[in-house]
């Protein structure tokens, strides 16, 4: 299993596209189990033979529904109390370097980048309800 940004250098542009938009299923999936990669780094995610993508650094690991999301707008407020999380800058983290990825990866996964997404599914968690996973 290779890292994700090692991955994408050395695979071919249709493995690379596969690759990444698994990697947003990834992040869903964990999402909808109130698992939260508070790095969202990715080194942090390993892509198998068959493109398939892990999370395979728990380090950084926590639950999502203690995470403070922030929009793009919101006030920046005490960082310094909790994780906070702004979605809009998740694709710099995440190591998508090459931009015809960027957008493969934006295109899939559109809602990974909005704050609503981000609380819908910590207001889902906190009333027990089961998201939808990948």
């Amino acid at each position: 299993m290779l890292c994700v940004p090692l991955y994408l250098a050395n695979a071919s542009a249709a493995e690379s596209r596969a690759a990444v938009i698994n990697l947003g299923d990834c992040i869903k999936n964990n999402a909808a189990a109130d698992i939260f990669n508070k790095d969202l780094d990715g080194r942090n995610y390993g892509v198998s033979r068959i493109r398939k993508v892990y999370l395979f650094d728990y380090d950084a690991v926590g639950p999502l529904t203690s995470v403070d999301v922030r929009g793009a707008g919101d006030d920046p407020g005490d960082d310094a109390s909790a994780v906070v999380f702004r979605p809009q800058e998740m694709l710099e983290g995440l190591r998508i370097d090459d931009p015809g990825l960027r957008r493969a990866f934006r295109a899939a996964h559109p809602e990974l980048m909005q704050a609503e997404y981000w609380e819908g599914m910590q207001h889902a968690l906190r009333d027990g309800k089961v998201p939808r996973v990948m």
